[in-house]
């Protein structure tokens, strides 16, 4: 490694086994992000049956209602996937990921003004 570079000893390369190094990459990645992702639905789910609680699903677009329903349903039910959700309302698991974020953002205003 050149001296003169700081931090050039921590840099490494996959070296890929099936040769595509994408592929490898998303591998490494996958389970690197699996805890944050799992984190972050908990908590989306939490304030999702929050809101159901208290009231606040109303606040929300029959789309959204509907998107967060089907992705964080009440307890007893089985939750679907970004690509299935799409499928029923005919928009790309992009668009899914878009009204649930939007529609979550809207939950979480709502709950720190009625904390506040």
């Amino acid at each position: 490694m050149p001296e003169n570079k700081p931090g050039a000893d921590a840099l490494f390369v996959l070296k890929p086994k099936d040769g595509n190094p994408k592929e490898e990459f998303k591998k490494v990645m996958k389970g690197f992000n699996s805890g944050k992702r799992t984190e972050r639905k908990q908590a989306n789910k939490r304030l999702v049956e929050e809101a159901r609680r208290i009231g606040f699903m109303g606040i929300l677009g029959p789309r959204e209602r509907k998107a967060l329903d089907l992705r964080f349903p009440e307890e007893g039910e089985e939750d679907i996937t970004q690509k299935e959700c799409g499928k029923y309302f005919g928009v790309s698991p992009t668009r899914v990921q878009q009204i649930e974020a939007k529609a979550l953002a809207k939950l979480r205003v709502a709950s720190r003004k009625s904390a506040g």
